[in-house]
């Protein structure tokens, strides 16, 4: 690690002439580790209809594990089937449900958008 960087953490600069320097970098540092406010994005509902199976809820897990899930649900039916209801962020929807068509359980797939104001 560089001595620079070490001193950008230190609350008190060796003197005054390095201040203005030291509190900008520090104020640029702090813009890129701070997280962005989270934006207020409308949730997208996908819906999937599968064979029913002991590594169904697993599968889907899998498949879904670089997607932010917001919600999941799974609902057995009487025909071997399973019923699942996926809320996911807008913008990870068209990416989520191919990548659950892809799925060798899956029979169908539909995406619910919420309606526009």
């Amino acid at each position: 690690m560089n001595h620079d960087v070490l001193h950008v953490f230190d609350a008190t600069p060796p003197d005054s002439a390095q201040r203005d320097g030291f509190l900008r970098t520090r104020h640029a540092i702090d813009e890129l580790v701070a997280p962005a406010p989270a934006p207020d994005h409308a949730a997208c509902t996908l819906t999937l209809t599968l064979r029913d199976s002991h590594r169904a809820l697993g599968r889907i897990a899998a498949t879904l594990s670089s997607i932010p899930v917001l919600a999941l649900s799974y609902a057995v039916t009487g025909t071997d089937r399973a019923t699942v209801r996926i809320q996911v962020p807008q913008a990870h929807a068209p990416r989520a449900r191919a990548k659950l068509n892809r799925m060798v359980d899956a029979l169908t797939v539909t995406e619910q958008r919420p309606a526009l104001p």
